[in-house]
């Protein structure tokens, strides 16, 4: 059976309120007024008290038909307070979750279908993004290997001019930067529709820790960056070593490249009270306090990189924040002039 219409519904309770309050009212006045004064035997006195008692008795009447208003007033927009709910709840993770609110009125249930509509569509159109954005990704992944085969050919024959080597080379260079990039976007992609799978086993975060440490040195060499493991506590946890070593070699490599040339970079692991705490922090130029609340967001590349000349693709950070958060931990971070430190906490 079709409900009634939101305004249907609003309008018959408020008559039948209307009406009762009103048959409640002529009931007090013609008892007061007309039956108690032929009873008792009394005038006029008895009629200016009967007018000040049905007065009394009026006032309390609209309270409570007030309240009884507001009650099924209230009631009746209840939907709309769901409705509010269900969709604050949407997020690109489900938008195939649909929204349902029965018995909540005509307008309010086309209103849920309608959204239904535009979500559904919306998953449709993420769905098809991803599905390019893999098969590109995955096509370009054999041509890439063949231009880098083909540019180390070159660079390795002794026929060719230093000037031809040191061309090639840079050719090389952005050939492993396009294939960085098709593996950064294969990634992402495959962790928005979830198919990047968790392997769960016991990590001992010590020696990822120091291997991170020793490949940062070796990374940070040629600017003369100081690399300084000063604390490496004995820790042990439940996760994916293989995620847990990328989160720590995108973490050293961004404290690397935002870095100055000579600078230091100060890397720690500890544990207490039940939580354990990786703090990555470099000396650079540090993060414009208006370009903070960017920093996790993909293709984000702050103004400072652009003018330095940083290579980079704005998506390092984004996937570490999955790692950790693939983790049930957090990550965060405070930057100043001279000071920028990432905190992991699991």
């Amino acid at each position: 059976m079709k409900s009634a219409s939101v305004a249907v519904r609003l309008a018959w309770s408020f008559a039948a309120v209307f009406l009762l309050g009103m048959s409640i009212i002529a009931g007090f006045c013609y008892y007061e007024l007309v039956i108690e004064p032929e009873n008792n035997g009394e005038g006029n006195e008895s009629f200016q008290h009967g007018i000040a008692e049905v007065a009394v008795e009026a006032s309390i009447t609209v309270l409570l038909l007030s309240v009884a208003g507001w009650w099924f007033a209230r009631r009746t927009i209840r939907p709309v307070k769901l409705l509010t709910e269900a969709v604050s709840r949407i997020k690109e993770g489900n938008l195939n979750v649909p929204i349902s609110i029965p018995g909540s009125g005509t307008e309010f249930e086309q209103l849920a279908q309608v959204f239904n509509s535009m979500t559904a569509r919306l998953d449709a159109s993420f769905q098809r993004v991803r599905q390019f954005t893999l098969y590109a990704s995955h096509e370009l992944k054999t041509p890439l290997a063949i231009l880098r085969l083909e540019f180390e050919k070159l660079v390795d024959d002794p026929g060719r001019s230093e000037a031809d080597r040191t061309l090639f080379e840079s050719h090389l260079e952005e050939i492993d930067r396009l294939a960085c990039l098709v593996d950064s976007l294969t990634f992402l992609t495959k962790v928005d529709a979830h198919l990047i799978p968790l392997a769960r086993g016991r990590v001992e975060l010590n020696p990822l820790v120091t291997s991170a440490a020793e490949d940062a040195k070796a990374l940070g060499a040629e600017r003369a960056i100081e690399v300084r493991l000063v604390r490496c506590d004995d820790v042990t946890m439940t996760g994916d070593p293989h995620r847990l070593r990328q989160l720590l070699l995108i973490l050293c490599d961004n404290a690397i490249q935002y870095n100055r040339a000579g600078g230091t970079i100060t890397m720690s692991l500890e544990q207490a009270n039940a939580q354990v705490f990786i703090r990555i922090a470099n000396t650079g130029p540090g993060i414009p306090p208006d370009e903070q609340r960017n920093v996790f967001e993909r293709f984000y590349r702050g103004s400072s990189t652009k003018a330095d000349g940083i290579h980079g693709m704005g998506l390092g950070l984004n996937i570490a924040q999955w790692i950790v958060a693939a983790h049930g931990g957090t990550l965060e971070f405070e930057s100043a002039p001279e000071h920028t430190e990432f905190v992991v906490r699991f």
